[in-house]
């Protein structure tokens, strides 16, 4: 039965009615009518029309599109074709983290091409076209912002959100393939060898400072009991932590689209294989080496579910420091060694905190070293802090996202913590580097590894 249909029958059962009333003889029989015509008329003003209503309503709960997006008309105009030119200096500062002139030099480096064609559709063998500038910019911006596309397209860069995100996807996985491997991985650590000894001089020298509080009211200096280590023997070159990362939970989806379906079968697995009971999140974690002047080398990405010591494992550290440093010998004949905390084992290359118990208890020395060397191993820590607070969609969980059909969370992960290299090459670290350790950072060509294209 139509609409029209329906409310026509409606209008003859109330007329019908209103004919019943007029020759009610008894005042119980004109009651139930009256209570008849009164339910018929209010089917007929506000069940009928607004039915259609109520499954548009129910169809973009379905669709996640509530009504009052579904009304706004989203017009983000044609695309603006930024460049660097047109950034004001507080524009690149605020929404890159980089100057101009300092975005035009790691533009330089990435090489990326100038017009780029991005595959959007398999089948059709269709492409976006974008620019290589552009492209370049909205990907640092993302990054810095943490903005999603839609606020990206509506404020900076204009054109459709879903083209950008081909483009956003399509430089992670430019600048991972080409500095993973060669650039940020352990693999990076080879063209350092000959700094080891360097690097553990500086370590030591910042050791056998003078510590002190000081006193709140008279600025007056309180002195930590500490102590001292001799710098020609001093074997520690770098620190060694985990770092880990909240991502979207994976599999939580219905099985179906509609109302009361049940979760997908596989979804108790899946959200188990990026889990960790130790820090109650599902994400990704990452196995990091700093050196004095503030540049990380990772393994990594991998699942949460991994520890520090099944990721130390996994990665062979300690075998891969040793055959570099027997490959590469260093004058003095020693090997050198990272610092880690006391989770991690002792090995041929890694050192941990002295650890003692109440029938090996640990002497004073000992007790000072550790307390010097955790003072200076929290510089990792204040690192990793400081890379989510510059590069703030490390801390999106929405965008680190795994279930999707081309996941591309592990390639984020992995550019951010190469942007936070070469931030460091360009303007220093904030917790390393010549202001703690007194190390200079590498330049950013240098780091890169370009070669001829740093020309």
């Amino acid at each position: 039965m139509t609409t029209v249909d329906c409310s026509q029958r409606i209008i003859d059962e109330v007329t019908e009615l209103a004919a019943s009333l007029a020759t009610a003889a008894t005042p119980n029989e004109h009651d139930e009518l009256m209570e008849e015509v009164e339910i018929l008329q209010a089917m007929n003003q506000h069940c009928i029309k607004p039915i259609y209503e109520y499954y548009e309503h129910e169809e973009s709960l379905l669709c996640d599109v509530p009504l009052q997006v579904h009304d706004i008309r989203h017009d983000f105009g044609p695309n603006r074709r930024r460049s660097i030119d047109s950034f004001t200096d507080y524009e690149a500062l605020s929404y890159t983290n980089f100057s101009k002139d300092q975005l035009r030099r790691i533009y330089r480096c990435n090489n990326l091409p100038i017009d780029v064609r991005v595959r959007c559709s398999y089948a059709q063998d269709n492409y976006y076209k974008f620019q290589g500038e552009e492209i370049f910019l909205f990907a640092i911006t993302k990054m810095c912002t943490g903005m999603d596309n839609t606020t990206l397209c509506d404020l900076f860069f204009g054109g459709s959100p879903r083209r950008w995100s081909n483009g956003f996807k399509w430089y992670l996985m430019f600048t991972h393939d080409r500095y993973h491997d060669p650039v940020l991985s352990m693999n990076g650590l080879a063209r350092e060898t000959k700094n080891f000894p360097y690097y553990a001089t500086k370590i030591a020298r910042k050791f056998n400072v003078e510590r002190y509080y000081l006193e709140n009211h008279t600025y007056g200096f309180i002195p930590i009991e500490c102590t001292t280590i001799d710098e020609e023997n001093c074997c520690i070159f770098s620190f060694l932590d985990g770092s880990v990362t909240e991502s979207s939970t994976w599999g939580t989806g219905a099985q179906g689209d509609y109302y009361g379906s049940m979760r997908k079968d596989d979804c108790y697995l899946k959200q188990r294989c990026i889990y960790s009971g130790y820090k109650k999140l599902h994400g990704l974690t990452t196995l990091a080496l700093m050196l004095p002047t503030g540049i990380h080398y990772i393994y990594g990405p991998c699942s949460m579910r991994r520890s520090d010591i099944s990721m130390m494992n996994m990665s062979q550290l300690d075998d891969f420091l040793l055959e570099l440093q027997t490959y590469n010998q260093h004058a003095d004949g020693r090997i050198y060694k990272s610092y880690a905390d006391k989770i991690f084992h002792n090995g041929h290359c890694i050192r941990r905190a002295h650890k003692g118990d109440h029938l090996n208890p640990l002497t004073d020395q000992q007790r000072l070293e550790n307390s010097g060397m955790n003072a200076l191993r929290v510089a990792i820590e204040n690192n990793f802090a400081l890379m989510c607070n510059k590069w703030k969609i490390c801390s999106q969980f929405s965008e680190l996202k795994l279930g999707q059909e081309h996941p591309h969370a592990k390639e984020l992960l992995a550019v951010c913590y190469l942007m936070a290299n070469i931030s460091v090459c360009l303007q220093g670290s904030q917790v390393a580097g010549i202001g703690t350790f007194f190390c200079t950072p590498p330049s950013l060509e240098e780091y890169l590894e370009l070669g001829d294209e740093a020309v």
